[in-house]
């Protein structure tokens, strides 16, 4: 077992040295993926299962239900104006569950080797988060701006 956390196929130390600023040879050095048993890989990757589910499950409440209490989020709350941002976070959901899902896919059947399915389920897990939290951040922001 390795004694490093895995986010993607980045260690931990990787994400610390990018969050503390360090020079980007620091970091660089830190981004290697970390050597698991077959067993492992398998498990691993099924842990990305959690990521497909909530994401299909916001992009469903969004788009069947019409449900708009998770559209464009900043401290836990969506914008007034959240039926003009739906589709967008519709999109943003369903478009990484739909990567993530064949992601899965693709490792359950073996055609994805450790370092290619790490990559593809951490960029898309990142790109998700960083789309979600610009989507939020323009989406109040706009809200603030037309009520002054």
């Amino acid at each position: 077992q390795p004694d490093r956390i895995v986010i993607g196929a980045f260690t931990s130390a990787a994400v610390a040295a990018v969050l503390a600023g360090r020079g980007s040879a620091t970091a660089l050095a830190a981004f290697e993926p970390i050597p698991f048993s077959d067993q492992a890989t398998l498990s691993q990757g099924l842990g990305v299962e959690v990521c497909l589910r909530s994401w299909l499950r916001r992009a469903w409440r969004i788009g069947v239900r019409r449900d708009f209490s998770e559209v464009a989020l900043k401290g836990g709350e969506p914008p007034p104006d959240a039926v003009r941002w739906a589709p967008y976070e519709m999109a943003i959901s369903g478009i990484a569950g739909t990567i993530i899902a064949v992601t899965i896919v693709w490792i359950l059947v073996g055609a994805m080797p450790y370092e290619q399915w790490t990559a593809v389920a951490g960029s898309t897990i990142w790109c998700k988060f960083m789309a979600s939290f610009a989507l939020g951040r323009h989406a109040h922001a706009l809200a603030a701006r037309r009520k002054s």
